[in-house]
């Protein structure tokens, strides 16, 4: 635990003596919130002062401009303040001119863009904007439905993240906005690649649906089982019980049984190495699939596992590697607001908000080795859940699972010495090239002019001009 987090100083949930977070029946303190509401104003601020230097042309929610505008989206979905709507439409006008016009998943392709870019205009009622987004996104359809595409089944980078996009446009409309055939012919996809994978593959035995990434089987849900389970499960996806019942469930249950005594989950399956605590991989990750599974099939295993992965977060979730939502103190701390909202359960209210102060630690830690413009989205979105309505039951469930901005930019090395490397590196290869280049030229003109290629070589190492034979 030493190596990975911190140990955990704060007391666990007394209901006989509250932290002074909130009261008994589940309100923030006032104090409390404008805790939070200075904090994310200060680190607002920081955010604008990166930017300056962002890259201009990622449009990517993943660490572009969309997922600037998609954090102002959600900070005028919380407070109602029409000025971040407006900074939220700055940024995606940014985006949508640099689209990859490649991937077609939520995070790193067009898909995400534009589903943020019609949310984003139909809140500012500019229909005829919101329309053509729309439009576009559903072009990717297409490529998002087709068995024989390179296209991979995961949520960072394949057609969950294309799904996600259709739930969100339908969520932040507030109706079906996306034609339903268009979610479920994306569901009967991923279910037809993964019943071929475990056919192919000969898990069949183990579990109907199998699904990998560069050739792994990933547990977590950015890549891996849980996140394409967690969203088979949705009821938009509109999957019938027969379905559910013969292909997702056991599904569920070969994830659930490869939990470890401690309650965590491990990074594939077979991997033996009860390591990680993170949103990516880990217990904070896959808790949302046993939510999801309980709420649907009603069986205890799953509510025992979901509260055993409540237990691993509260013991090894102040992680070292700082404040990140993929794997960080803030999407760990993303685990317990769904606890909260599913159980009501005051415990893992306090968890939550006993988790804020310790980021301030990993805060620290990371500032020497952030990617400025987008790292600090991840604090942002985490204190905006608490500010604006962790007392609500189910405010977060449609969207906690994705953490949508997160920079995976420099792991452990700081900028500076990467940039020196980088540009020593470039100098040399250029000064190479630049060499090969005036020795090629020589070695064409002697050629054109000299029989003699044993000459000609000689003499273009010295770089002598040609002698014109008569």
């Amino acid at each position: 635990m030493t190596e990975r987090a911190f140990q955990n100083p704060y007391p666990d949930f007394n209901p006989y003596q509250l932290s002074g977070h909130f009261d008994s029946a589940g309100r923030l303190t006032s104090e409390f919130k404008h805790r939070l509401q200075d904090k994310i104003w200060e680190l607002l601020q920081q955010m604008e002062k990166g930017l300056k230097s962002a890259d201009p042309g990622d449009g990517t929610v993943y660490t572009g401009w969309a997922g600037i505008s998609l954090l102002y989206l959600h900070l005028f979905n919380v407070f109602r303040d029409a000025s971040y709507l407006n900074k939220a439409q700055e940024h995606i006008s940014k985006s949508l001119k640099c689209l990859n016009k490649q991937a077609v998943t939520f995070l790193c392709g067009d898909a995400g863009p534009l589903a943020v870019g019609a949310a984003v205009y139909y809140k500012l009622q500019q229909e005829k904007e919101a329309e053509e987004c729309i439009r576009r996104l559903l072009q990717l359809h297409q490529s998002a439905v087709k068995l024989d595409s390179r296209v991979p089944d995961e949520l960072l980078y394949g057609r969950m993240g294309y799904l996600y996009s259709l739930l969100f446009v339908n969520r932040q409309y507030g109706e079906e906005k996306i034609p339903a055939t268009y979610i479920h012919q994306v569901s009967e996809t991923v279910l037809a690649s993964g019943e071929g994978l475990a056919r192919k593959r000969n898990l069949s035995g183990r579990s109907p649906l199998m699904y990998e990434w560069y050739r792994e089987y990933y547990v977590g849900p950015a890549h891996g089982l849980s996140g394409i389970y967690y969203f088979l499960m949705q009821p938009d996806c509109g999957l019938t019980q027969d379905t559910l019942q013969s292909l997702v469930k056991p599904s569920v249950d070969f994830v659930n049984q490869l939990k470890f005594p401690s309650g965590n989950f491990p990074p594939s399956v077979d991997d033996t190495r009860d390591l990680l605590v993170h949103w990516c991989h880990g217990a904070p990750g896959v808790l949302y699939m046993l939510i999801q599974a309980y709420k649907l099939f009603g069986e205890q295993c799953y509510l025992t596992s979901f509260l055993q992965c409540g237990d691993v977060i509260w013991q090894r979730g102040l992680l070292k590697k700082g404040y990140g939502l993929c794997h960080g103190a803030s999407g760990n701390a993303y685990g317990f607001l769904a606890l909260y909202n599913f159980t009501q359960d005051l415990q893992f209210l306090h968890r939550a908000c006993m988790v804020w102060p310790a980021q301030s630690t990993s805060w620290r830690i990371c500032l020497s080795r952030k990617k400025p413009n987008f790292l600090h989205l991840n604090c942002e979105r985490s204190l905006t859940r608490h500010a604006g309505a962790t007392h609500r039951a189910g405010q977060f469930e449609d969207s906690h699972l994705l953490p949508s901005w997160f920079s995976p930019w420099f792991h452990g090395t700081p900028a500076l010495p990467a940039l020196l490397f980088y540009f020593t590196f470039s100098f040399f290869i250029v000064v190479f090239l630049r060499r090969v280049a005036a020795i090629g030229k020589c070695c064409l003109a002697y050629l054109r002019t000299n029989n003699n290629l044993r000459s000609v070589y000689s003499q273009c190492r010295r770089h002598k001009p040609p002698v014109k034979v008569a």
